[in-house]
């Protein structure tokens, strides 16, 4: 039980705490949202090209592909990275079984690298996955072309 006058005598307390939980709020949230702000950004007006290079784990050369995208595989790989959630992570797993990886170059010269599993590359920092059901059978389905 809060005594009578408590929070009149500690009112300046108590707004520095909620102004630092603000603050600390706002800079959890950020950080929480930075991958998907890269992924989100894309437009596919803007990509120039999009490389998948696919590892097996076979004897070399049978265990490495590439696929150039042609312009409708170009939006629809980005209307994937647009519903992709993701998660900062510090773990340096990665994930199991096959690997992709996609050369997004844009027409302003910015190059992005995305290693797409249950723990994310982005450009050699890593996030989770948060939304693994939803999108990642449209993820093998990319990883398969040739």
């Amino acid at each position: 039980m809060i005594k009578k006058g408590f929070i009149k005598r500690n009112k300046s307390n108590l707004y520095i705490i909620i102004i630092l939980a603000g603050i600390a709020a706002v800079i959890y949230f950020g950080l929480l949202k930075r991958g998907e702000r890269v992924v989100h950004s894309i437009q596919a007006d803007e990509v120039e090209s999009i490389y998948l290079y696919s590892y097996t784990g076979g004897a070399p050369p049978d265990n490495t592909s590439e696929h150039e995208f042609n312009e409708e595989e170009i939006r629809r790989f980005v209307a994937l990275l647009h519903k992709t959630k993701l998660l900062p992570t510090t773990s340096n797993s990665v994930s199991n079984g096959a690997s992709s990886h996609y050369d997004i170059k844009l027409k302003d010269g910015t190059d992005i690298s995305i290693s797409p599993g249950q723990f994310f590359d982005i450009n050699d920092k890593k996030y989770r996955l948060m939304n693994e059901r939803a999108v990642w059978r449209e993820y093998v389905n990319f990883n398969s072309l040739e």
